[in-house]
């Protein structure tokens, strides 16, 4: 998960300080199925915390 992370914070970071930074169709599509993939496994977590009635935090 950590590298989902680090990754799209890389592609942020450059897209925000690059003036020229260009990313691939490609790319996109990975980083959209690494943010859906990431996205699951959160709301997995959470739906079994509040099932088994412990706090999230």
């Amino acid at each position: 998960m950590s590298d989902i992370i680090s990754e799209a914070f890389d592609i942020r970071s450059d897209s925000d300080y690059n003036d020229y930074f260009v990313i691939s169709k490609k790319e996109v599509e990975e980083q959209i199925l690494n943010a859906q993939y990431f996205y699951d496994r959160v709301e997995e977590y959470v739906v079994t915390k509040i099932k088994d009635g412990r706090d999230i935090c």
